[in-house]
């Protein structure tokens, strides 16, 4: 239960990071207003990072469950 829930919030974190700037492209797009070169290439690197922090957590538990 207790591993479960921290998983959970860890996986929960670099998803949540992930949702709020893929909204926010989507209703820019939508609107066809235009989105600032720098912003949109630190959303881009921002979205990069945590799916690879994502990745390593789900690959911890691959990991761990490979020991168990």
């Amino acid at each position: 239960g207790e591993m479960s829930a921290g998983v959970a919030h860890e996986l929960n974190q670099p998803l949540s990071v992930i949702k709020t700037a893929s909204n926010y492209l989507l209703k820019k797009a939508r609107k066809k207003e235009p989105i600032e070169d720098r912003i949109l290439e630190t959303m881009a690197e921002e979205i990069d990072s945590h799916v690879d922090r994502a990745s390593k957590i789900i690959n911890h538990l691959r990991e761990f469950g490979r020991k168990a």
